[in-house]
């Protein structure tokens, strides 16, 4: 009986480990399976999922660098299920260094420097047909793809196009919530529960949606979006619930 399975998921690849096999015998395992599916897999960045058994960090980057090892495949991150908030979130396994270039990515496209505000990180689109919901303020690095919803009860920084629906500040306190993206064309926008009708305007047909960059964010009971540096510098400093500091040389 195989101790190790793999298979195809939408974001990667996902292992299902033995709960009872030492760990020695699933990496032999693990090994043996990728050797021979090589070909199969190619050259190919990938997520990692593990099930059926609960891994230290230590012991999954033993695996990740069994399945690198023994393929041609480069393991990207870890995707993490979040029970509690009904969310899938990304560790980035022993790839800190890009994480950490990631990061610093997104400080220099808003030029802010956090504080102590709660943040996840997403890595990758959130696919069309997904619904993501989730308690903290959240940076997407990629995309919303149409079809797709996320909803935050604060902040949402995306670091690509939001395509499909974006809520902001969902049951949360109002004024205190802004969506960032480097392009807005989105099917739906709300912050704060006020929908945005600028965001996606009408358009004659099979004319493409313009798109808008910047930060929208809720003023006088309207949802406005703005790309000026020093409305958006105002708009952080009002933004208690985030709690950033902003440089002052604007973006």
């Amino acid at each position: 009986m195989d101790k190790v399975i793999i298979k195809n998921q939408k974001y990667g690849i996902s292992l299902k480990l033995d709960d009872t096999a030492p760990f020695g015998i699933l990496l032999r395992e693990i090994q043996e399976k990728f050797e021979k599916s090589r070909k199969f897999f190619g050259r190919a960045d990938l997520t990692l999922t593990f099930e059926g058994r609960k891994l230290t960090p230590e012991q999954e980057n033993a695996v990740i660098g069994v399945i690198e090892q023994s393929s041609d495949i480069r393991i990207l991150c870890i995707f993490v299920e979040d029970e509690e908030r009904g969310s899938v979130f990304v560790r980035a396994a022993n790839k800190l260094e890009d994480l950490r270039q990631m990061e610093q990515e997104a400080k220099e496209a808003l030029k802010i420097v956090p504080d102590v505000a709660p943040m996840r990180t997403f890595i990758g689109n959130v696919k069309a047909g997904e619904i993501r919901k989730c308690k903290d303020n959240i940076i997407i690095y990629g995309d919303i793809e149409d079809g797709a919803a996320l909803i935050s009860e604060r902040s949402v920084i995306v670091l690509g196009a939001v395509l499909g629906v974006v809520h902001a500040g969902d049951g949360g306190a109002p004024g205190k919530h802004f969506v960032y993206a480097l392009s807005f064309k989105p099917r739906k926008m709300l912050i704060d529960g006020v929908r945005c009708e600028d965001a996606a305007p009408k358009r004659k047909l099979f004319e493409k949606p313009k798109a808008l960059s910047g930060l929208a964010y809720l003023s006088g009971g309207v949802v406005r979006i703005t790309a000026k540096p020093e409305e958006i510098q105002e708009v952080m400093r009002q933004m208690s619930d985030l709690n950033l500091t902003v440089k002052e040389s604007g973006i």
